[in-house]
């Protein structure tokens, strides 16, 4: 966000009422988007009504200081427990864009065991920012059953900062693959200026 440091503290906080799940801020909060009674006769659903997890991607797009990255790491560690999966997928997202002085306290050997893939692509991208210190989490996800997770771990290898056994190894597994698309990510090698260090924007 190439604002100017003032203009980004006023958006942070302006929307972290809506992180913690304060209803009144909500535009949306009286509209009917929860899943209808099976006995009605009025069915629709427009889809989740929550701004939680768009607004922490915004509080994490808009975070200057090391205290505000600390607040939107704190609450993107605690929003996969919510049952609306587009919040826990933007929650999976702010987790990436954290710096790496404060991603370094998150676990993602927790992240790993998640339901959502999304959260597990996150945990895929904290273990390639720190290869030594989580290489058996990053084995672990390397062999995760859905491909989407392997993808983004390929591509995390393949776009790591650094070499060393570690990356090695996981290339290696991937390079057996039972998926083309993730044995090609698997051997490729970007040259040290196309290296971006974290994979894109969301898990997808």
């Amino acid at each position: 966000m190439g604002r100017p440091q003032p203009d980004r503290r006023y958006t942070f906080q302006a929307v972290t009422s809506l992180v913690v799940g304060d209803e009144s801020d909500s535009y949306l909060g009286e509209v009917p988007t929860d899943s209808p009674h099976p006995l009605s006769a009025f069915q629709v659903n427009i889809g989740s009504a929550s701004l939680r997890g768009p607004a922490l991607m915004f509080a994490a797009a808009a975070a200057s200081s090391s205290d505000e990255h600390a607040w939107g790491r704190d609450q993107a560690t605690e929003l996969p427990g919510s049952r609306d999966e587009h919040d826990v997928h933007e929650a999976a997202a702010a987790l990436c864009r954290l710096p790496n002085d404060i991603a370094g306290i998150v676990d993602p050997g927790l992240l790993a065991t998640h339901h959502h893939f999304g959260v597990r692509q996150a945990g895929v991208v904290l273990c390639m920012r720190f290869p030594a210190r989580h290489h058996k989490t990053a084995l672990h996800l390397a062999r995760d059953p859905d491909f989407r997770v392997r993808r983004a771990l390929a591509d995390a290898a393949a776009n790591a900062a650094v070499d060393g056994p570690e990356i090695d190894a996981i290339r290696q597994i991937l390079r057996g693959d039972p998926r083309h698309s993730i044995r090609s990510r698997a051997g490729a090698r970007r040259t040290t200026s196309d290296r971006a260090g974290a994979p894109g924007r969301t898990p997808a």
